[in-house]
């Protein structure tokens, strides 16, 4: 008693009770947010005003601490990035809400950038309504017209020519092949969106577009963090500032090189430019439709492509013996003097089996885009009220133990049935594109890309490492996951 008298007697600072008051605050306020009458998905408790940051384990891959999570909550929890309730969908509960009927679970969060990224009017970040609807429809068709046509299959031939002419030039010394095969994917869907290249101003653009698209996804996380903790904006406005200068500044690129065709009379006097890029489809339906989802493709693209091609020759460098029995496959069951169709995959079971597993065990993209609920929704008997973010853990698919066996380990075999052909099953499990309305659209180019770079870059090269600089399976974190630099000597 008599302590407890001297406390209250003794000169306290008020502000010492109004932080102490706040604190009491948060702490009711965050154990109201979590009894509000719905079944939410369990989680950590959230500390006051960080929610569970800290919890997540200092990590720069915080999957691990993701792992434990669903081990001691299941499938579907709740964590906290500040005062926003984020819910993590793991293994099979992603395709069962991601698949749904209607577009419950394919909304976007409701927050700034979001809203206001391009007008709000990009296919991948915009919210889902009407607009969001035709604008999708519009651009399924534009590029299904044109793998129909085989424009993009010439293109993407074209463009591996002149890699396997770089890499012959290298003459087996060290080289690091990101560049080039930024600069080769970077080409490719530029001539997708725009047309053939023409002259020296088309060349100029297109380098432009490249500088500045290379490494603009990986600016997205720092701007979620700012969303999430605004008290750190100002240490996060310089990712911010570039973010939104560059894709500016390749809104520019794309106004002007239109312009540019127009002046030329590339656009209206070509009927073969007209049917051969997705500018001159798009604009026809909507006027300012086009730009916006040729930066979508671009953005996306030229980053995630070129990263799984690089990865796929740093896999071939590591695993001799996988790079061995792909070129036997290869020699095997084409000719040399053919020309190498996508088709051509399905005859090449072990190849296409080795892409699969690489896009597993490399994951790439190992989260999704931040979705968001659309409606009060159930997933997995808990519930989930209209405008929860909802984050789909694609590394808990690629990496479950109870689907794959010894997971970690890089084994194509495990792609290949019994038979000794691509198991379609395992294949679906890969969501190298994404999962259900929010799937990328440029899925049908990715693929074919993939494809056909392998089997006529395999065919031609062989893959050494650089004696005292042997590469490793070491990644730099970011939204699209990316191995440290290497370097090969390419013998052709």
């Amino acid at each position: 008693m008599t302590g407890s008298f001297w406390l209250l007697q003794t000169k306290v600072d008020p502000s010492v009770y109004l932080f102490i008051l706040v604190i009491l605050l948060l702490i009711v306020w965050a154990n109201k947010k979590q009894r509000d009458g719905l079944n939410w998905p369990p989680g950590p408790r959230p500390w006051p005003i960080v929610g569970n940051i800290l919890q997540m384990g200092n990590d720069s891959l915080p999957f691990k601490k993701l792992k434990e999570f669903r081990k001691k909550y299941g499938d579907v929890f709740t964590i906290w990035f500040g005062p926003i309730r984020v819910v993590f969908l793991n293994g099979a509960a992603i395709k069962d809400a991601l698949l749904q009927p209607g577009d419950t679970f394919s909304g976007r969060p409701d927050i700034s950038f979001f809203r206001n990224f391009l007008k709000g009017r990009t296919i991948s970040f915009s919210s889902i309504n009407e607009e969001w609807h035709t604008r999708h429809k519009s651009t399924k068709q534009a590029v299904g017209e044109l793998m129909n046509k085989g424009h993009l299959q010439t293109i993407v031939n074209a463009e591996i020519n002149a890699t396997l002419e770089v890499f012959k030039n290298t003459k087996a010394t060290p080289f690091n092949c990101q560049e080039i095969l930024q600069d080769a994917v970077g080409r490719t869907i530029f001539q997708m969106c725009f047309g053939p290249l023409e002259g020296q101003h088309g060349k100029d653009t297109l380098k432009r577009y490249v500088q500045a698209i290379v490494g603009l996804p990986d600016e997205l996380p720092y701007l979620m963090l700012a969303e999430l903790y605004p008290v750190l904006e100002p240490f996060l406005r310089k990712h911010k500032r570039a973010f939104y200068n560059k894709s500016d500044y390749l809104v520019g690129i794309i106004d002007n090189h239109r312009s540019y065709l127009e002046e030329m009379g590339l656009i209206s006097e070509s009927e073969e430019y007209a049917e051969n890029s997705i500018m001159d489809i798009l604009k026809q339906k909507d006027a300012d439709l086009y730009k916006y989802v040729i930066l979508d493709l671009m953005g996306a693209g030229t980053d995630v492509l070129s990263t799984t091609m690089y990865i796929f020759i740093l896999y071939m460098t590591i695993f001799p013996d996988v790079q061995t029995k792909i070129k036997r496959e290869i020699n095997e069951s084409l000719d040399v003097d053919d020309i190498i169709e996508p088709i051509d995959i399905a005859k090449l079971p072990y190849t296409e089996a080795t892409i699969y597993e690489i896009l597993r065990h490399a994951r790439p993209t190992m989260v999704g885009i931040p979705h968001a609920t659309t409606r009060d929704a159930k997933i997995n008997g808990y519930d989930i009220a209209k405008g929860t973010v909802i984050l789909p853990n694609y590394e808990s698919i690629l990496y479950d133990d109870q689907l794959w066996k010894d997971p970690f380990e890089f084994n194509p075999n495990r792609m290949l049935t019994s038979t000794g052909q691509v198991d379609v099953e395992k294949k679906r499990l890969i969501p190298a594109f994404g999962i259900g309305k929010r799937k990328c659209l440029g899925k049908p180019i990715g693929q074919m890309s993939i494809h056909l770079f392998v089997m006529r870059i395999m065919q031609a090269c062989s893959f050494r490492p650089v004696l005292g600089e042997e590469p490793s399976l070491d990644w730099i974190p970011n939204l699209v996951l990316r191995p440290k630099p290497f370097k090969v000597r390419i013998q052709i």
